[in-house]
């Protein structure tokens, strides 16, 4: 399986304010058409990896906390839009057919989920 061994290490990081007000921007646009309000933008930047994989998460949220997302600050401008609007949705419908393992983000808390997927989060 692709992505084994490969450890990302995650820390919290601010965008350029162009990023953040497009990202908002993008938020608020696509929480009209769904059952949430905007959620918070908890952004982050990976800091080191070791072993080959995936590459750096583009974002995620918590089922539990569907009052915030989190995105990458180095999310190419083309991809934002898509980043974005694929967070809202599943912070929208958490339990959403279309996650490859449903029965782990039952519980909300997604720390078991990235840590199988060789992600760690240093806030």
């Amino acid at each position: 399986m692709r992505g084994r061994g490969a450890v990302h290490t995650l820390r919290r990081a601010e965008p350029d304010p162009a990023m953040r007000r497009e990202a908002e921007r993008i938020v608020r646009k696509a929480c009209r058409s769904l059952p949430i309000a905007p959620p918070r933008i908890v952004w982050f930047r990976e800091v080191g990896c070791t072993g080959s994989g995936r590459g750096c998460p583009t974002g995620w949220t918590e089922t539990g906390r569907p009052d915030r997302i989190y995105l990458a600050v180095n999310t190419p401008p083309g991809q934002l839009r898509e980043v974005a609007r694929h967070e809202c949705f599943h912070a929208a419908f958490p339990a959403d057919e279309s996650e490859r393992r449903p029965e782990r983000f039952g519980r909300g808390d997604i720390a078991p989920v990235l840590a199988h997927l060789g992600v760690r989060i240093h806030w």
